[in-house]
């Protein structure tokens, strides 16, 4: 998916020795949107240079619902916030020569339901 420009990638160097990670990864990404409710999508990914990439884990965070399941929040255009995107709960070894890549993407459509940016449409959780 290295293609899409609706994708933002960060990645690792090439990783000189092996790398741990065991817990729940959380992403810390602050952003604003044109809409007053989007969803954010944060994707860890093992990028072996000799194989295909392989998600780790990942989670998801809609505008609206960043402080609360239970009270909506709607977000003033053009405003940057803190959003918190708790991943999944993970055990993972980065092998030598692999990358870490962390993508950010605003839908994961047809895994979960559209949000159409409005008050209106998407899965509220």
């Amino acid at each position: 998916m290295e293609h899409r420009p609706d994708i933002l990638y960060y990645l690792t160097p090439v990783l000189a020795e092996e790398v741990e990670i065991v817990g729940y990864p959380e992403v810390v990404l602050y952003a604003s949107s044109s809409a007053v409710d989007t969803g954010f999508f944060a994707r860890l990914v093992d990028n072996d240079p000799k194989g295909p990439a392989i998600e780790i884990c990942y989670g998801i965070v809609w505008a609206r619902r960043r402080n609360s399941l239970e009270v909506e929040e709607l977000i003033e255009p053009g405003t940057v916030y803190e959003f918190r995107i708790k991943l999944g709960p993970t055990a993972c070894r980065f092998l030598k020569g692999h990358r870490i890549r962390l993508e950010i993407t605003s839908s994961d459509f047809p895994n979960h339901d559209r949000n159409h940016n409005t008050t209106r449409g998407g899965t509220i959780w």
